[in-house]
């Protein structure tokens, strides 16, 4: 997995109140320098300060935030995760200035199992390269769990295989590990693929601070999703079943109405 730069030394993982920011250049002073952007923010919707867990589920696109609202129905909103954004809009006069206006972005919302020991994190939109370390520093410091598991989407279109017996076909599940276990579900995420973003960011907290991290991929047959994509994660949570092939179906033409005008979902 990716490991991107990080000044380790300097992290401090006691929870703190939050806040996040893009930083488009348009608070550069007049020296050219740029403000620091603000971090993101953990909002609770209770009186929590930080949940302690058994687990931590991470769900990092759309499609595997089907998959876990649909496994997991039961469960209670607890906090929410948003982005501050600061646009400045010039006016055709730019020697008469122009108007600054700051908007809250939920990126992510957190949800408490309501009969298990575990949480749910989705994130609702794509997350750039350079905030998931802020963002899953956020996530260690409010959210205590023994593990952390990761979903994602392995595209077919990109997916390399040494076996050449291993079809790009679903269902295929593979993973990556922070603390590999010689018992697992699945086959490894074999070289030269990899992950970023979200996922490499939990990976590398995981490796450093002694935390079990799993990320799972299921393949998704190049631009048709099916079925068998979603109920391969099924194998990442034996204790809570199986699930008829009817629900995602329901999930899949749900998602193909939405995107009706869209041909990646013919």
């Amino acid at each position: 997995f990716l490991l991107c730069g990080m000044d380790w030394l300097n992290i401090d993982l006691e929870p703190v109140p939050w806040s996040m920011s893009f930083d488009d250049g348009s608070n550069d002073d007049a020296e050219g320098t740029t403000k620091e952007a603000p971090p993101p923010q953990w909002k609770w919707e209770t009186e929590e300060h930080k949940i302690e867990v058994e687990e931590a589920v991470i769900s990092v696109t759309a499609l595997t935030n089907s998959f876990v609202g649909a496994y997991f129905p039961n469960r209670t909103l607890v906090a929410s995760i948003t982005l501050e954004k600061v646009q400045k809009l010039a006016l055709v006069d730019s020697s008469i200035g122009g108007v600054v206006e700051t908007k809250q972005e939920t990126i992510g919302q957190v949800f408490k199992l309501d009969q298990s020991n575990k949480v749910v994190i989705e994130f609702g939109t794509q997350i750039n390269a350079d905030r998931a370390f802020e963002i899953t520093k956020l996530t260690f410091q409010n959210a205590l769990a023994s593990r952390y598991t990761v979903l994602n989407e392995l595209d077919a279109l990109r997916y390399i295989s040494a076996n050449p017996a291993v079809r790009s076909v679903s269902p295929l599940l593979r993973m990556l590990s922070s603390q590999p276990q010689e018992n697992s579900i699945c086959e490894s995420l074999e070289v030269p693929n990899m992950v970023d973003g979200i996922p490499a960011a939990f990976l590398s907290f995981g490796t450093f601070y002694d935390k079990r991290v799993d990320v799972f991929l299921s393949l998704v047959d190049g631009y048709q999703v099916k079925e068998e994509t979603l109920k391969a994660f099924e194998k990442v949570f034996p204790d809570s079943g199986e699930r008829e092939d009817e629900l995602y179906q329901q999930i899949l033409t749900k998602m193909m109405r939405v995107q009706c005008n869209n041909p990646l979902y013919m």
